[in-house]
């Protein structure tokens, strides 16, 4: 959701810039799946285009997809910091031994 967040992109862009981003690993056709999941949920919307001559589907954000990205972003950042925490707390405890 993240990555049509402000702009309409398709499947195979998504899934360049998945790869691209860093250590996770997406084959081509993997990514379909979830954005059919997304949209039977309403939180992302499509459209078809002509490019090339062939018909590209491209994907955005609803209003409803804003506010559940907003919901896990704040989740993501929950878990992380509990991770930090916990961390932290064991490398006291090492420390301490």
């Amino acid at each position: 959701m993240k990555l049509v967040e402000h702009e309409e992109r398709y499947g195979y862009e998504i899934t360049g810039m998945i790869q691209k981003g860093g250590t996770l690993s997406i084959a081509n056709g993997s990514i379909y799946p979830i954005l059919k999941r997304l949209e039977e949920q309403e939180w992302i919307v499509s459209r078809q285009i002509e490019h090339n001559g062939r018909l590209r589907k491209y994907y955005r954000l609803t209003k409803a997809g804003h506010t559940q990205l907003k919901v896990r972003e704040r989740y993501l950042q929950e878990l992380n910091q509990l991770l930090v925490t916990l961390d932290q707390r064991e490398a006291g405890n090492r420390d301490h031994r």
